[in-house]
């Protein structure tokens, strides 16, 4: 990535690039969708602004979530029943109240505990290492939500290893 991460999506974006070796432009595409789902628009905003230039298949989606909003008639109902939620213009705050920044947030921190786990430190150790080193980037909350994070993802993790085993 070529430009300093300054929000969660970017964060996200890099960790995309990252993990999965995908182009920055993709893994900005892939985050603006993941957002744009939960009704967030920030994403697409604000790299659009930076210069980004979305992918055709985005444009589409954020026409048809427009069109839904406002005139759902005019959408073939295989497009009206695969999007998540409309995007209309309005004064009112719309769409899922969760906070994708915490998402965000949460998964990194998970990310980092497990490894500490993995590396040979238990659990509390992990915890309290990850806790410890958050507000020297700027996340200031309590040791239970270090614990929630992990342990949200962690279950969700095991869950779907149990499924696929079966």
């Amino acid at each position: 990535m070529t430009e300093d991460i300054i929000t969660a999506w970017d964060a996200l974006a890099q960790c995309l690039c990252d993990e999965k070796g995908e182009l920055l432009a993709d893994a900005r595409d892939a985050v603006i969708v993941m957002w744009l789902e939960k009704g967030d628009t920030r994403p697409f905003y604000d790299w659009v602004l930076r210069g980004h230039e979305p992918s055709s298949g985005v444009v589409r989606m954020i026409a048809a979530m427009m069109a839904k909003a406002d005139s759902p008639d005019v959408l073939p109902a295989t497009i009206r029943s695969g999007l998540s939620c409309g995007l209309s213009i309005t004064g009112k705050k719309r769409g899922d109240r969760s906070n994708p920044e915490n998402d965000a947030r949460d998964y990194f921190i998970y990310r980092d505990v497990a490894r500490k786990i993995a590396s040979g430190g238990g659990y509390e150790a992990a915890i309290a290492a990850v806790h410890e080193g958050l507000p020297r980037i700027g996340i200031n909350i309590g040791r239970q939500s270090v614990r929630d994070a992990y342990d949200k993802r962690h279950r969700r993790k095991n869950l779907k290893q149990q499924n696929q085993g079966s």
